[in-house]
């Protein structure tokens, strides 16, 4: 890891699905930033219903990445944003908020706080209104 000063943390929250691209993509941003040395913060939304998704994402995160898995029991989870906000007002430094997936981006942008949020989606997937 190389010595790079820390002026804020980045914390990327993503509700997994199986892993493929999208996935993929998150684990290979994270650990470049952990490489860097910005001490990135993975927080994953297991979803109750299929718990394995967020599991086996858990085991492909590089286990020196810090995480936290938050559970989450239903699609429209309106505890999720207070669970997440508790987490992220206990950082020391600032932070930047990275979320990907629909119910990312809800739980992120009603805990971010003054916090900066940046989000990603797939775009047209043709499968779902959310996009």
């Amino acid at each position: 890891m190389s010595g790079a000063v820390n002026t804020y943390r980045p914390i990327i929250i993503l509700a997994p699905g199986v892993l493929a691209g999208a996935e993929k993509v998150v684990l290979t941003g994270i650990t470049a930033l952990y490489e860097l040395g910005l001490n990135p913060l993975m927080i994953i939304i297991r979803e109750t219903r299929i718990p394995q998704l967020a599991n086996d994402f858990q085991k492909a995160l590089n286990p020196n990445i810090e995480n936290i898995i938050i559970d989450s029991k239903s699609a429209m989870d309106l505890k999720l944003p207070k669970k997440l906000k508790k987490i992220l007002k206990n950082q020391e430094l600032p932070i930047v908020l990275h979320t990907h997936g629909f119910k990312a981006l809800v739980a992120g942008f009603l805990a971010k706080g003054k916090s900066i949020h940046i989000h990603t989606h797939h775009g047209n997937t043709s499968h779902t209104f959310k996009v």
